[in-house]
């Protein structure tokens, strides 16, 4: 099998839905390199050009492990003039351990005067002896050595005196300053002050209508997209609600995307479908907030396709814009063309083995489009 055969299954299992497009670029990277190894590695002199349109392979990525979890083991005191050696055991999450404490108490023993054997200041309990209540000298801490504290009342009294005494003088003032004409009344909020300010809306293009309050209308239904020209192959034409459904297909270089993403493009249709002798057909028909958003994505999508080498074609419609490029080896013979219909816009891509029968299907695949969906000037 050779790496056209290779690329035309590939394709025609992208399209059936059977292989998803990370797996669909990592296949079609592997064909291409064994393709250059085979040409004796004709394929390192291009990497010195411009950055080709279509998406690298995705490559997967390795985390180094977890580390393992740190246990602590609970050592129970020591005598501090002793060493003790401890051996690590096994940790058993399902057992209690009861850890004694070692304490050494201290040996009484009998007294030579009046016969008492009272506790010695090391004594076993931890509860001290009770004291008397009124014992001055069971006092502890620095308080019972210092002196007593000035008291903060006075000062106190005579800041709360000093704030009357300016609140007295201030109403005195005003009131002889606006007391003969009466009190003035403030003014009420003028209403556009109580309300909270809206976000503010992006500027219109030139020649756009001004968008409607989004917080006052409501966004009207989107009609339902048309449909593709009846232009044979295999392919079926697919639906895709969001963005991110047309990013998952790789359908198109990430630069494009993002221009259609800036442009505001919401829902999309896709056409895949491939021909028995050899050219392989890409149709879109996105969607557009505006007519000026629609223009200016034809625009962006046409400066993409020069930055990529292409090179203009001449086209049966003065409304679309066609590039074609022959001399790629990493695609083959490859023609694209882009318009816009009203805020839909349309692009067309037909990638083939040899440039002549590319070219003649790309201008009927072209013409089938136009018929019917028109392009605006």
């Amino acid at each position: 099998m050779t790496w056209q055969d290779e690329l035309r299954q590939l394709d025609d299992e992208l399209a059936s839905g059977q292989l998803s497009a990370e797996d669909y670029r990592r296949r079609r990277d592997d064909v291409m390199t064994r393709r250059y190894a085979d040409e004796g590695g004709r394929g390192e002199d291009q990497q010195g050009k411009a950055a080709t349109p279509f998406p690298p392979a995705f490559r997967w990525e390795t985390a180094p492990p977890d580390e393992g979890n740190e246990t602590t083991q609970m050592i129970s005191p020591v005598d501090a003039n002793e060493t003790q050696i401890v051996s690590p055991q096994p940790v058993d999450t399902d057992r209690t351990q009861v850890v004694s404490s070692g304490l050494l108490q201290t040996q009484q023993g009998p007294v030579g005067w009046g016969g008492q054997n009272p506790a010695q200041p090391r004594a076993s309990s931890d509860v001290p002896p009770l004291q008397e209540p009124n014992a001055g000298w069971t006092r502890q801490g620095p308080e019972t050595f210092e002196a007593a504290k000035p008291s903060r009342t006075p000062r106190i009294v005579a800041a709360a005196a000093a704030v009357v005494l300016l609140l007295i003088a201030g109403g005195i003032g005003a009131f002889l300053l606006w007391g003969g004409n009466g009190t003035p009344q403030a003014e009420a909020p003028a209403a556009d002050q109580q309300r909270p300010e809206a976000p503010a809306q992006p500027p219109p293009l030139a020649g756009e209508q001004p968008r409607a309050d989004p917080t006052t209308a409501a966004p009207p239904p989107q009609p339902p997209l048309p449909g593709f020209a009846e232009i044979g192959g295999d392919g079926r034409p697919r639906t895709l609600p969001t963005l991110a459904d047309l990013q998952a297909t790789g359908a198109l270089p990430p630069q494009e995307f993002d221009a259609l993403k800036t442009a505001g493009a919401s829902d999309s249709k896709l056409l895949v479908s491939s021909f028995e002798d050899g050219p392989q057909a890409t149709l879109l028909i996105a969607r557009l907030p505006t007519a000026q958003r629609a223009i200016a994505a034809r625009d962006e999508l046409a400066r993409l396709q020069r930055q990529f080498g292409l090179q203009s074609a001449p086209t049966p419609d003065p409304g679309l814009q066609s590039f074609y490029i022959v001399d790629d080896p990493s695609i083959g013979p490859t023609v694209r063309g882009v318009y816009h219909n009203g805020a839909l816009l349309v692009r067309i891509e037909v990638v083939g083995q040899q440039a002549v029968p590319t070219a003649r299907r790309y201008d009927l695949i072209v013409g089938q489009q136009l018929s019917t969906l028109s392009a605006d000037g």
